[in-house]
């Protein structure tokens, strides 16, 4: 269960060769995780308009976004630490 969701999750992606997790829903929330490090997400991002779509680039490092209002948005995994 992904309890930082408030409504429906519309999409998941796991990364390739990685440990995270990343959930969309229905409320327009992005949540990043580490599902063998526990039940709460590492980092959450809030868009407008409900989430329809993720996906990882080939290297694990980049996250497509897409919402139901026809946004995409490209999202940089980077270690913590660096600018």
């Amino acid at each position: 269960m992904l309890a930082a969701h408030t409504a429906v999750v519309s999409a998941l992606a796991y990364q390739r060769q990685g440990p995270h997790l990343v959930s969309g829903g229905a409320d327009g929330l992005i949540g990043l995780w580490r599902p063998d490090r526990g039940r709460h997400p590492m980092a959450r991002i809030e868009l407008e308009g409900e989430v329809s779509a993720l996906a990882w680039s080939s290297d694990d490092r980049r996250l497509a976004i897409g919402t139901d209002r026809g946004a995409v948005q490209l999202w940089e995994l980077r270690p913590i630490g660096t600018a």
